[in-house]
């Protein structure tokens, strides 16, 4: 089963993740954009504007909204490039 999963996560169109990623209520939330996706998967722009909703006390990104951005980035480019 883990197999055909994988298998069909690797067919998705690379728009259709940006798409997603874009959608999730998470990221939405904080303000973080995906803007770019290489076909490769070897370079991910993602954007996120320094807003009321993710600033801290000093008036800086807040620390757990800039983990956010990169947390689900990295699995996703590695299992890509290394075909796990």
């Amino acid at each position: 089963m883990r197999h055909k999963a994988r298998k069909f996560l690797r067919q998705v169109p690379v728009g259709v993740v940006k798409f997603i990623m874009n959608r999730y209520r998470p990221y939405r939330g904080a303000g973080i954009k995906t803007l770019h996706i290489t076909k490769d998967y070897r370079y991910i722009k993602v954007a996120m504007p320094l807003k009321w909703h993710n600033r801290n006390y000093f008036g800086t990104h807040f620390g757990g909204s800039l983990f956010a951005m990169t947390d689900a980035f990295y699995p996703l480019m590695l299992s890509h490039i290394f075909r796990a």
